[in-house]
């Protein structure tokens, strides 16, 4: 359910990554038996089935949606949508990483 990180990079301090897969909760609550609070504040959080915390998590900084490309199914279309100055910072640093 957990898969932890260190990243580095150059326009960015060094931070710790979370890679959370929420699909085997069953109710939101079970977020504290994981000891994530601590995390919320100090960890780039990347959730996957983030509904399945719904109330127990804290709002997105940047939302990243996956769809599949009709003629192709092994390849995605990626939207990356920034909601805080947290998500729009790392949003330009992955823009220009991309070009």
């Amino acid at each position: 359910m957990i898969e932890p990180y260190d990243i580095a990079m150059a326009d960015l301090p060094a931070r710790r990554v979370l890679h959370l897969d929420l699909y085997r909760l069953a109710v939101p609550e079970e977020l504290d038996d994981l000891g994530l609070r601590d995390e919320f504040e100090q960890a780039l959080l990347l959730i996957e089935w983030p509904e399945r915390g719904a109330g127990e998590l804290p709002a997105a900084d940047l939302l990243i949606q996956l769809e599949t490309v009709e003629q192709s199914p092994v390849q995605r279309t990626v939207r990356l949508h920034a909601n805080t100055p947290e998500g729009i910072h790392w949003l330009s640093a992955c823009r220009n990483r991309i070009r």
